[in-house]
C-alpha cells in the first residue's frame, strides 16, 4: 500500500511542477493569438497567465530554473514580435519599444519580478496594435 500512495504522490507532484509551465504556454499562445488577429482579450488574458505562471509556481513549492528561464524566453520572443509589429505601423513606437528592450534585460538580471512582456504589450493594446 505504501508504494501506491507513493506513485499516487509522485504523480501529483509531477502534474503540480508541470502546472505552471501549462499556463506559460498558454500565455505564450494567447499573446501569439493576439499578435496575429489583433484580439485583445486574447492579449489581456495572456498577460494575467504571464502574471499567474510565477504566482503558481512559487504557491506550489515547484519554483525552477527551467520554468524561470522558460518564462523569460516567452517575454524575450513576444517583446521581439511586439517591435516587429510596431515596425510595421509605427516607426516612432519602434525605437520607443526598443528602448523598452534592454529594460527587459534588466529586470531580469536585477531578478525583478515584472515582465518587459507585460510593458511593451500594455504600450502596443494602448497604440492599438
Amino acid at each position: 500500500m505504501q508504494n501506491s500512495d507513493h506513485s499516487s504522490a509522485q504523480r501529483s507532484f509531477s502534474f503540480l511542477f508541470w502546472l505552471p509551465t501549462a499556463v506559460t504556454l498558454l500565455g505564450l499562445f494567447l499573446s501569439l493569438w493576439w499578435i496575429a488577429t489583433g484580439n485583445r482579450a486574447a492579449g489581456v488574458c495572456g498577460l494575467l497567465c504571464d502574471a499567474a505562471d510565477g504566482q503558481l509556481a512559487r504557491r506550489l513549492g515547484v519554483v525552477s530554473d527551467f520554468g524561470g528561464d522558460l518564462d523569460w524566453m516567452t517575454d524575450c520572443t513576444m517583446a521581439a514580435l511586439i517591435v516587429y509589429k510596431a515596425s510595421l505601423y509605427h516607426d516612432a513606437l519602434l525605437w520607443a519599444l526598443l528602448l523598452l528592450l534592454p529594460l527587459q534585460v534588466l529586470l531580469r538580471l536585477r531578478k525583478v519580478r515584472v515582465s518587459g512582456r507585460c510593458l511593451l504589450m500594455l504600450g502596443a493594446m494602448g497604440v492599438g496594435l
